[in-house]
């Protein structure tokens, strides 16, 4: 195994799989974070929610409490 010049993860192969699920997940995220700034909470605050030990579950809920109009 050569170490001194690593293969770039999406170039391997093997990593075909890992790599569409790697897609899957970052527009995920994308639309979590679009949907976050349209309810009024910052990339950094859900940063800071997801650093405090807030669950994807927990971010969901929290987005959704800011855009309900019972907030």
């Amino acid at each position: 195994m050569n170490f001194e010049s690593p293969a770039e993860f999406w170039e391997n192969p093997a990593h075909d799989a890992d790599w569409e699920q790697v897609l899957v997940l970052r527009s995920a995220v994308d639309k979590l974070i679009r949907f976050g700034e349209q309810v009024g909470v910052s990339r950094q605050e859900m940063v800071m929610l997801s650093d405090s030990g807030t669950t994807v579950r927990g971010l969901l809920y929290c987005l959704v409490s800011q855009s309900s109009p019972m907030n």
